[in-house]
């Protein structure tokens, strides 16, 4: 072979991994973009996804769609199955799974093959990568580690190669949180283990839940709900009725004695927004929750002021593309539609 030749063909080779890349990487970005839309019904085929405008992208010919990940792939069912599509509404893992989870941050989706089968993991090109043998198995792996549960319903965790790493001991067990500690149940009692397996803070919780971003857990001692760090400090005393953990704008939902209201909670126990709503959710994506007052769904802002006033049926979150699925209330011709996070009906489905 002439050296011309070799340039030549090393040249061509160079413009078509450019080329692989650049399409990769544009399909990618493109999912960003794209927001599952569509209804469960009876007659099926009726999911598909829409740009941020509103616009269908990928025909309504699902049963239902979820959103796409960030290996460029979205979790889909058809005809009772789960597979798997890209931007392109393409099938790159067939849809023959009995269920099927979305791909975590480690490229791993968790399977199941068939209605009274074990759990497993596939990979991106839909290889099985841990055999479905677990009667339950963590959707996540978190500092290298999924929770699991034996066929005589005790928990401990696997490591990415489906190895025991943690024996099953627990009653109940929580995915490790990012500060490597994970909430566990033993003879009644929650505390907290590292990736070890050994205790760091010791089972002493009538109820304990994950530690947040913020490195705060909720803890329940004496019928009340306060907040500990992860050397198990008390960092806001036990008081309220119920707790959960914080969001990633610092919030935490709470309520008092009732039970019957909820409201926000800073990580330094002050009441952001007070307890109002019949149901709320945390905060996600640019700041906005969904809250549920007077039997109406709606989205406030984290200082509780209404950017999308109480007036839905249902509600569900925003989507990466900033859409979120509504029932409008009583009265009005739309029955399923979609809002940007501005409030304005983008798209509609049922009704005029």
């Amino acid at each position: 072979m002439t050296s011309s030749r070799a340039v030549n063909i090393y040249r061509q080779l160079c413009s078509l991994f450019i080329l692989l890349v650049i399409t990769a990487s544009a399909d990618a970005g493109s999912t960003l973009d794209l927001s599952p839309i569509g209804a469960e019904r009876p007659t099926g085929n009726t999911c598909g996804y829409a740009d941020s405008s509103g616009k269908i992208v990928i025909p309504l010919v699902f049963d239902r769609t979820w959103e796409f990940k960030a290996n460029g792939l979205a979790r889909v069912r058809k005809n009772g199955k789960y597979g798997f599509i890209n931007a392109r509404g393409q099938y790159v893992i067939e849809p023959t799974f009995w269920y099927a989870t979305d791909f975590n941050e480690n490229g791993l989706a968790r399977i199941t093959q068939s209605q009274n089968g074990g759990m497993g993991f596939i990979n991106s090109r839909g290889e099985v990568v841990i055999q479905p043998t677990f009667k339950f198995i963590s959707e996540k792996f978190s500092h290298g580690l999924a929770q699991f549960m034996d066929k005589s319903y005790l928990n401990g965790y696997i490591n990415e190669k489906g190895e025991i790493a943690i024996s099953p001991q627990y009653s109940f067990a929580l995915d490790f949180s990012k500060n490597g500690l994970a909430t566990v149940v033993k003879d009644g009692k929650y505390g907290y283990i590292n990736t070890k397996g050994e205790t760091v803070i010791p089972l002493q919780f009538e109820r304990a839940g994950d530690f947040s971003e913020s490195d705060l857990a909720p803890v329940s001692i004496g019928g009340k709900w306060g907040y500990i760090n992860a050397t198990g400090e008390t960092i806001i005393k036990p008081q309220f009725a119920g707790a959960g953990p914080f969001d990633s704008f610092g919030l935490a939902l709470f309520s008092r004695d009732d039970k019957t209201k909820i409201g926000y909670v800073n990580q330094t126990g002050v009441v952001i927004v007070e307890p109002q709503f019949e149901e709320a959710k945390p905060f996600k994506g640019k700041g906005l929750a969904k809250v549920k007052l007077g039997g109406k769904w709606g989205f406030i802002d984290t200082k509780g002021n209404w950017i999308v006033q109480p007036k839905y049926r249902f509600a569900l979150d925003f989507t990466n593309n900033g859409l979120a699925a509504v029932g409008s209330a009583d009265g009005s011709p739309m029955t399923h539609g979609y809002i940007n996070s501005a409030g304005e009906i983008v798209l509609v489905l049922d009704g005029q």
